[in-house]
Parts: C-alpha cells; sequence; structure tokens
C-alpha cells in the first residue's frame, strides 16, 4: 500500500508538472522528447516494479500458507499421538494439552460452528465470530477443498486465516490458525518489499528524469540554435555562422545552413551591385535625356546673342534682356535635375512607426541566447518609445551584436538611459578592440577587418540613425573592449 500510494503521488506529480511543462514551453521538440524519452523509460520501470511486487506477495502468500499450514500438521500430529497413547482422552483435553505444549493458537469446527478455541475468551466476549468464516466454509464444506488461506478482519486490523480439513477419532473437522494469535515470521515481509521497491524505483524514476533531460537537451540543441539562427537570418543577419561539432545527419544539416547563410550573403552583395549599377545606368538615360531638353534652347539663345552682337543690332538690348532670361530658366531646369538625381542617390525612404527601444533590444538578445556569448541588458526605463524604423532598429541591434562577437567578445552590455529629450544606447562589449589607425575608417562603405566581411555593417547602421536624426559615435576602444555610443530622440516628450 505504501509503495502504491507513493508511487500514485508520482505519478500525479509527474502530470501536473507535464501539464505545466506543456503550458510554458507549448510543446517545444526538447520537451517532446524529454516527455518521450521519460515515457519509454517509465513505462517499464513500473510495470518490472508492479510485476517484482506481485512476485513478492505471491512468495509471500506461499510462505504464509507453509507456514500455517505446518502448524496444524504440528497439533494434528500432537493430538493424534496423544489419542493413540491415552484411549480413553477425549478430543476436547487433547485440544488444551496441544495448546499448551505446543504453544500454538488454534481454533477447531464442527461444519461451521466452533468447538475449541485455545483463546476462548475472545470469542466469548464477541471480539471474535464462533462461526467458521463464511468463505472458507463453502470452499472447504461446499467445494470440497481440504486447506484453504484468507484474509479476515476484525475492525481495521487485517489478518490471514488458514483452515485445513482433518479427521480425528473418527470425526470431521476443520482446524484454524491464523496470524492475529500466532507470530509468524517469514522471508519476505511485504512492508519491508514495499519500502525496498519504493526507494528503488524512486530513485531509478529520478535518474530516469535526469538522463532524459541530458539527452532531450543534447538532441535537440543543435536544432534549437538552428531555429534561432533562421530567426536572426530572417531579421537579416547574415554574418551568422554555427559551429559545426555534430555528426551525422545534423552535421549535414548544419553545414548546409552555414552554405546557405555564405551564398545568401554574397548573392546581397551581387545583387546590390547589380541593383545598383542597373538604377544608374538608367538614371544616366534619363538626366542625359533631360539635359538635353533645356541645353537646345541654351545654345540657340547664346548664337542669337553672338549673331546680334557681331551685327551690332540695334534691339541688342532688348535681345539680351529676353534671351538672358531664358537662359536663367534653363539653368533652373538644370538645378531641378540635379536635386532630383542628389535625392535618388539618397538611401530608400525610411518607415517611420513607434518603436520600443527596450523591447527591440530585447527580442534581439534572444536570437543570440544559443552563441558563446553573455548579453545583459540594462534599462533605467521601462520603456523608450522613439519614431524609427522597426526592421532597421532591430538590424542595427544585430549589427552592433554580431561585430563584438566576431571581435571575440564573451560578454556584451547594452545601457539604455534617458538623456532630456533624447534616449542614449551604450553598446560595450570585452572583445579585441579596434586598432587606433583604424578608429577613422570604421564607418566608410567596404571597410572592414575580418575575413568575409562585407564592410557595410556599419555604414549602414550610420546612415539609418542619420535618417531619423539620430547618431553614432565610437566612446572607447581598447584591447579590452570597445564602446559605442547611440542617440535617438524621444518621440515622448515627458517620458522618463
Amino acid at each position: 500500500k505504501i509503495f502504491i500510494i507513493h508511487s500514485l503521488f508520482i505519478i500525479i506529480l509527474f502530470f501536473i508538472l507535464f501539464l505545466s511543462m506543456l503550458n510554458k514551453f507549448k510543446y517545444s521538440f526538447r520537451v517532446q522528447l524529454l516527455i518521450s524519452f521519460f515515457v519509454i523509460s517509465v513505462i517499464p520501470v513500473l510495470i518490472l516494479a508492479a510485476y517484482n511486487r506481485q512476485v513478492v506477495e505471491d512468495r509471500s502468500r506461499s510462505a504464509l500458507f507453509n507456514e500455517l499450514n505446518e502448524r496444524i500438521d504440528y497439533v494434528e500430529k500432537h493430538v493424534e499421538a496423544q489419542l493413540v497413547k491415552y484411549k480413553d482422552r477425549n478430543l476436547s483435553t487433547a485440544f488444551v494439552n496441544a495448546g499448551k505444549e505446543l504453544g500454538i493458537a488454534f481454533g477447531v469446527y464442527s461444519s461451521s460452528n466452533l468447538i475449541y478455541n485455545t483463546n476462548q475468551q475472545y470469542y466469548n466476549i464477541g471480539l471474535f465470530p464462533e462461526k467458521l468464516d463464511p468463505n472458507a466454509h463453502y470452499q472447504l464444506n461446499y467445494l470440497s477443498y481440504r486447506e484453504f488461506l484468507t484474509e479476515e478482519k476484525v475492525e481495521n486490523y487485517n489478518y490471514s486465516a488458514f483452515y485445513k480439513k482433518i479427521h480425528l477419532n473418527g470425526e470431521d473437522l476443520i482446524i484454524g490458525v491464523n496470524e492475529a494469535f500466532n507470530k509468524v515470521k517469514i522471508t519476505f515481509s511485504l512492508i519491508d518489499v514495499d519500502v525496498f521497491l519504493f526507494g528503488i524505483y524512486s530513485f531509478a524514476i529520478i535518474l530516469i528524469l535526469i538522463i532524459s533531460t541530458i539527452l532531450a537537451n543534447k538532441i535537440s540543441s543543435p536544432i534549437r540554435k538552428l531555429t534561432k539562427a533562421t530567426a536572426a537570418v530572417g531579421h537579416g543577419d547574415f554574418n551568422v555562422e554555427l559551429v559545426n561539432k555534430e555528426r551525422g545527419e545534423l552535421r549535414d544539416l548544419i553545414s548546409g545552413f552555414n552554405s546557405m547563410t555564405r551564398e545568401l550573403q554574397h548573392n546581397q552583395s551581387e545583387l546590390a551591385a547589380m541593383e545598383r549599377e542597373s538604377a544608374w545606368k538608367e538614371m544616366a538615360k534619363q538626366v542625359a535625356h533631360e539635359i538635353k531638353n533645356p541645353l537646345t534652347p541654351m545654345k540657340l539663345a547664346v548664337q542669337q546673342l553672338m549673331a546680334a552682337y557681331r551685327d551690332k543690332s540695334k534691339n541688342f538690348d532688348l535681345m539680351f534682356e529676353k534671351l538672358t532670361a531664358t537662359l536663367l530658366n534653363q539653368v533652373d531646369s538644370l538645378s531641378t535635375i540635379a536635386s532630383e538625381f542628389s535625392r535618388f542617390a539618397k538611401m530608400p525612404s525610411i518607415k517611420l512607426e513607434q518603436v520600443d527601444i527596450v523591447s527591440a533590444a530585447q527580442d534581439t538578445i534572444n536570437l543570440f541566447t544559443d552563441e558563446k556569448v553573455t548579453i545583459s541588458l540594462n534599462s533605467v526605463v521601462e520603456q523608450a518609445m522613439i519614431e524609427a524604423d522597426n526592421a532597421q532598429l532591430r538590424r542595427m541591434f544585430i549589427n552592433m551584436i554580431r561585430n563584438a562577437i566576431q571581435a571575440n567578445a564573451d560578454k556584451i552590455t547594452i545601457t539604455i538611459k534617458k538623456a532630456e529629450d533624447k534616449f542614449e544606447i551604450l553598446v560595450t562589449d570585452n572583445g579585441n578592440g579596434i586598432n587606433n589607425a583604424d578608429k577613422e575608417k570604421i564607418f566608410e562603405t567596404n571597410f572592414t577587418t575580418k575575413a568575409k566581411g562585407m564592410g557595410i555593417g556599419l555604414k549602414l547602421t550610420k546612415r539609418f540613425l542619420e535618417g531619423i536624426n539620430s547618431s553614432i559615435a565610437l566612446v572607447e576602444s581598447s584591447p579590452g573592449g570597445t564602446t559605442f555610443k547611440i542617440e535617438i530622440p524621444s518621440s515622448d516628450k515627458g517620458n522618463s
């Protein structure tokens, strides 16, 4: 009973934990693996525990049967010996002597009526019934079994009782012995076995849970890394590359992912170059076409002025005023064309919206949970609302974190605080730092110190920040680490 109660308690506890884990982790791959390993491992253990207990229970029952049967045999032989030795001795006297000399408590029944019991006083006061147990009566008298072991109960006390049919002095009698009045020592005690089984199988279940957790983490860890890396790629981080220490299909999968990101990075560079080239060609055609329109009247006007000047025309002053006005108009047209061309050379338009810097930073940090780096977010404010492009803001954080990781940093701290009507963001790492000779070049296009870098991360970040009236600057850098400072105007002047 102890074992069953504790087993049920453990099962219910794990079931509750299972439900809470499902709600918390939302059926993640790791949780599914953990549950599968645990269920597959625990079910055989529980079956084995139930089987072992049943075996022990059967052996205990068999040992108890033999022990009580042996005591009845002692009583039967002792009474028979008395009746042979003393021809005039009746059964009652023989039963009394057997009880005293053997020290065995027993009862004798004729059909279903008690005719003798060594502890008659308990029966006289009604603590025990004077009738044979109904189940034993049915088995022995109606089904004609010779012996029968059963469970009896007095109030809340349960005990085993054994009954056997004997033939003494020409009478058919039933002798019964029980555990209530006879101390029976058996090798297999159910209580001891229950305690032992509970300890062993509880330890086994805990061990299984630990091993299942380790295995589930080991198997799901590459999948989690791939998931986070895929999300980072979705946010525009093509520099992500997973360390591949796996074997078999997982190794091929991670290798394929790394190859994909490298190819995406290469294609992005080529596509950007092709788009720029195509755009410049188209723009050059349009500019050339637009420039020709004002140049023709400007040329004619100059030729007319030259002709009038050579001919000493009387209307030269009037022609000069008219033609110079035409030239000025065409110059204005050329200026408009130049302005349009200048706007074309700028970055694409930014989609402005209300964005929380704290939330964007935290979401970005979550993409790097499986990297070998500790990223801390220290924000003095709960919210830091600004007007910016959400996607480009997250891409900015990705670039800053990725640059720090590629500089061999294992600790990055992002600090957000309010300063008057703007927010200050400090990005500090403990990486290798930037050489003094390179500090003035870090925001230049195509400048990089990385073998596989494109040299546009910090340049794009600076362009994005300048597009929302913000700034980025290198505060300090040394072999012990680097700190960048970003300032972005607050969209809520009353925020604090």
